[in-house]
């Protein structure tokens, strides 16, 4: 940022948070500043993120100072665990007599100075983070993000807003590990070297794959400064000794090294370090500015250093990260809502929330990773439905690099790596039943939004699994619909005899029941266990791959007296009755060896369970047969939590319920455990969107989003995995982690498909049918079938939609696109 523009910021700041009239406050001292920019202060119960990522290359800014960087599962600077020294940190420094007062730039290994005496302010924007600190009324900025040609970039400025000229210093601290792990080794500094050479540093990094495969890493540091330059290339000399800690660096304080020693590696762990030291006027400022660019062999390394380095690269950079966003978003869904009722917060600040949602779809879809190593399929999958709303030529693409995961028997596994020059890749092989459903269910909405049948002629591969979570490309390729195919033929194949319901073999979406598909014969590894959820979603799939293939000019015969069977035998094994009670069961085990979500469960307790209540509507099965209704919304109470609906009312305990899975050992009341995990919760809120139940749905919506809480223990700018509710533990509102999660685009949908009932079908026909919620209007805005549609809904209190299309009643919910030839359809609804 300019030196006039970090004086501005800090003003700008200082303005708002003393005039503020709290409408734009949110949790765990954040702020929006405006609709695309938040305000982080310190946060001594949680941490807020934000990532910056090109083609993968990801830069995870946290408020705490802690700074995360990888392009899938290669990592130039790991996640760094509460508490533990960062590898990538930035200080500042001020001469006080003879020593310099001394203080992290990011807030990460801050000094004791810093933490009681420095003014600390984290800016996210959407393009760039900005760490602002003010001591002494000097003024420091470290502003960073990754550039459209993959390089790290940041500048570090400092201005000096006192009366009197300082002595001042700048600092950067850069321990790249350049490995693919998440985790160092005692090993690691062994292989990794650092060389400084005038205005260039060069961090390499060897990993031995095999005794022929051998990987060359480098990240090239290149840098524009002013001042007295100090540089040092291990970390003893960073901190001044060799367990000295960052916090309380001997060389810090003193603002020199004791040896400036230019070359490292074995001995010490070889980083690259400086001090650059600077005497300021009043009103005066320096700036400097670093590129760290990545090479993977000496060749690609020289030609980087050949890239020209100078003042104006980062300024210019950050410039075209700003316009870059502006225009992939030029479609973007708009979601607003005016007249909110029965909440404290305000209409802006829900709005500005939502804009930061569909951000956070937009990334995940985009990223490369979305567990520390590999990517969901699941994950991404329901990330990319959304993101249709805005980008599908974006989602065609990623839907085409998705297909090339599928194994030949039309298994699809749970998460998966980029392939290596092998045409392997690491995948988690473990067989959960249902992450080619959420294939299915993509391309199929893929169709609805754009009527691009030509993808489903698109050639993709195959692979098949060669050992433990471990996979390669075989030589056969064949089109998506093809694929499609194979996945809901191994779908079929699966469907247990005894019941004719979906076998769970490892599990499902709910990851951590994964006792269901275990076998009672030792000799095999799953059994017979169904999941209902699972289930449900077949009978979905069924109806989604049978439209295709009519497009396709298909005989669907069989595929029809299936899905008609699957029916049948749902309501005849999945739903329990007690008296004049019914239950939709969660699933059992082999051959019904116990029951989960049933009146007597493993353990003997009577339970409810979510999502498989939730998918009996959302799988359309509600549509055919209502009766189960009640069944629902009773499941529902039930499962009624401090922070929305529960995933099951009553927790299990290893000690009587061990056969259900890995969930036993969840603590009572956290993620899948008879917590609120938010996803489940979503489903269910466009469950009750689709029953009609607008008012329910609306205050389980406030009760899901941060907001709307006091505290939260993650970015409340975004939504998080999961609320725990333990009173023994202590636990009460806590998230376990935020962004990688399908919670974001889920809500997207519950707004979209469930509230404002927005629709496409196969046939070039649009459904466009709002619910009544308490709110006085709604405002959408997204890109279907190639034109914008805009719904203005208002809410007059009234019993009867009523409904106009581009200024012309309509009796119908269902828009002809072929009687329209506007590309801005604009609908005005009304109760």
């Amino acid at each position: 940022m300019e030196n006039n523009d970090i004086k501005k910021l800090y003003t700008s700041i200082h303005r708002y948070l003393n005039n503020r009239d709290h409408k734009n406050d949110l949790p765990s001292n954040c702020f929006f500043l405006n609709k695309d920019t938040v305000l982080a202060l310190p946060n001594p119960f949680g941490d807020s993120r934000h990532p910056y990522s090109v083609d993968g290359l990801t830069l995870w800014a946290y408020s705490s100072g802690y700074i995360t960087i990888n392009d899938s599962n290669f990592y130039v600077v790991p996640s760094t665990l509460e508490g533990k020294e960062p590898y990538l940190a930035f200080f500042g420094g001020l001469l006080n007599k003879d020593r310099y007062d001394f203080f992290s730039l990011s807030g990460a290994a801050d000094s004791e100075l810093g933490r009681e005496k420095v003014e600390k302010y984290t800016i996210f924007y959407p393009t760039k983070v900005v760490y602002l600190r003010v001591y002494k009324k000097v003024i420091y900025s470290l502003t960073m993000s990754v550039t459209l040609n993959k390089e790290i970039i940041y500048s570090i400025n400092v201005v000096n807003n006192s009366s009197k000229p300082v002595d001042v210093y700048s600092s950067s601290f850069v321990n790249a590990q350049l490995i693919h792990s998440n985790y160092e080794s005692e090993e690691t500094k062994w292989f990794r070297r650092c060389s400084i050479e005038d205005n260039d540093a060069v961090i390499y990094s060897v990993e031995d794959i095999s005794r022929e495969i051998h990987l060359h890493n480098y990240a090239l540091i290149s840098k524009i400064v002013k001042g007295d330059v100090h540089s040092t290339a291990t970390r003893m000399l960073y901190v001044g000794d060799k367990n000295g800690q960052l916090s309380t660096s001997k060389s810090l304080r003193n603002g020199f090294f004791d040896i400036e020693k230019k070359v490292s590696q074995f001995i010490d762990s070889a980083v690259y370090g400086d001090i650059v030291k600077n005497h300021l006027l009043p009103k005066e400022s320096v700036e400097a500015h670093y590129r760290i660019s990545l090479a993977f062999s000496e060749d690609e390394l020289n030609q980087k250093r050949k890239v020209q380095y100078n003042n104006e690269f980062n300024k210019v950079n950050f410039k075209q990260l700003e316009t870059l966003h502006k225009e992939r978003f030029k479609n973007k869904l708009e979601i607003n809502f005016k007249g909110l009722k029965d909440t404290n917060i305000s209409d802006e600040t829900f709005n500005n929330f939502l804009n930061q949602v569909i951000e956070q779809v937009d990334y995940c879809s985009r990223a490369k990773n979305s567990s520390p190593m590999m990517m969901g399929v699941r994950d991404i999958a329901q990330m990319l439905e959304a993101s249709l709303m805005w980008d599908p030529k974006f989602v065609k693409e990623k839907i085409i690099w998705l297909l090339d995961y599928v194994c030949t028997n039309g298994r699809v596994p749970r998460q998966v790596g980029r392939f290596d020059i092998n045409g392997e890749a690491m995948l988690d092989d473990r067989e959960f039943i249902d992450q080619g459903q959420w294939i299915i269910s993509l391309v199929y909405k893929y169709l609805c939004y754009t009527n691009d049948f030509s993808i489903l002629d698109k050639k993709c591969g195959y692979i098949e699994i060669i050992r433990r979570n471990r996979a390669k490309k075989v030589n056969k390729s064949d089109s998506i619909f093809e694929h499609l195919k194979t996945i809901i033929n191994y779908l079929i194949s699966n469907i247990a005899p005894d019941t004719g319901c979906l076998r769970t073999l490892f599990g499902d979406w709910n990851d951590a029941v994964d006792g269901l598909g275990v076998s009672l014969d030792p000799n095999e590894e799953y059994g017979n266990g169904v999941s209902i959820m699972a289930s449900f979603h077949l009978y979905m799939n069924l109806h989604e791959f049978i439209e295709i293939a009519k497009y396709k000019g298909l005989d669907t015969s069989e595929y029809q007296k299936i899905r008609e069977n699957l029916f049948v035998n749902i309501k005849k094994h999945g739903v329990v009755h007690k008296g004049n009670e019914s239950r939709i069961v969660h699933g059992w085990g082999d051959n019904k060896s116990f029951y989960v979500g049933s009146f007597n469960d493993v353990d003997g307790v009577s339970r409810h369970s979510s999502t498989s209540n939730s998918f009996y509507v959302i799988s359309h099965y509600y549509e055919k047969d209502p009766s189960l209704k009640e069944t629902v919304l009773n499941a529902f109470d039930k499962l009624e939590g401090k922070y929305g609906l529960l995933t099951f009312d009553v927790p299990f305990d290893k000690s009587n319920a061990s056969l259900v899975g890995r969930i036993v050992n969840l603590p009572k009341g956290t993620a899948e455990n008879a917590a609120t995990y938010i996803h489940a919760g979503i489903y269910a809120i466009k469950a009750l969107s689709m029953m009609g139940e607008g008012s329910r749905a609306y205050h389980e919506l406030l009760k899901l989003i941060p907001i709307t809480h006091e505290k939260i223990s993650t970015s409340p700018f975004v939504m998080p995995n999961s609320y725990g509710y333990n009173k023994e533990l202590g636990v009460d509102g806590e998230s376990m982690n935020d962004w990688f999660t399908g919670s974001s685009n889920t809500i997207l949908k519950a707004c979209i498909d469930g509230m404002c009932g927005i629709t496409p079908y196969l046939d070039n026909k649009i459904r466009i049918n709002p619910i009544q919620i308490p709110v006085d209007e709604m405002n959408i805005k997204l890109y279907i079938k190639g034109r914008i549609l805009r719904l203005h809904h208002i809410n007059k209190g009234g019993m009867t939609l009523k409904l106009t299309v581009n200024g012309q009643p309509f009796k119908s919910f269902e828009i002809d696109l072929n009687e329209i030839k506007d590309k801005t359809i604009n609908v005005e609804s009304e109760f």
